[in-house]
């Protein structure tokens, strides 16, 4: 084991004994009957879990964007108390807030953008904003289409 990853759903980070390659995630919530194993194993000395988070949002590893996301004024001051990100810089640019950090885990990203319900916009990266627009219409097809029964 590498380390614990808490939020919604807790996380195992480690790697199999003997294999090559990054630490993987567990879900601890689906394991079924974990054992010890007979082989040892351990993180490098080196290892720094605040590390490796950092290169994303959540715990996937995907490829780094530069972010930046505008904070709208009425949203600046609980933004201010509020960490979208490890690596943040901000910035104030009249009466909004910047935010500026370089991460994967776009899904994740907007996906909590979306919880600030335009309070907080995607400047950048393209792919970023594409991201968005795809969650926004496909709910907006969803109510769209009359498929909820009131």
């Amino acid at each position: 084991p590498y380390g614990l990853i808490y939020g919604p759903v807790t996380y195992l980070l480690g790697k199999f004994p003997d294999r090559d390659g990054d630490p993987v995630t567990f879900r601890l919530d689906r394991m079924e009957a974990p054992r010890a194993s007979d082989k040892t194993g351990a993180p490098p000395d080196d290892w720094n879990l605040d590390a490796w988070m950092e290169g994303s949002v959540s715990i996937w590893r995907e490829e780094e964007y530069d972010i930046v996301l505008r904070v709208l004024p009425d949203a600046v001051e609980k933004a201010r108390n509020w960490r979208f990100h490890p690596r943040q810089v901000v910035e104030e640019d009249g009466n909004c807030m910047i935010v500026r950090f370089r991460s994967g885990g776009l899904w994740q990203i907007a996906d909590h953008v979306f919880t600030w319900r335009g309070e907080v916009l995607i400047d950048g990266p393209k792919e970023l904003r594409d991201e968005m627009r795809e969650r926004v219409q496909a709910m907006l097809n969803y109510y769209r289409n009359d498929v909820i029964d009131d």
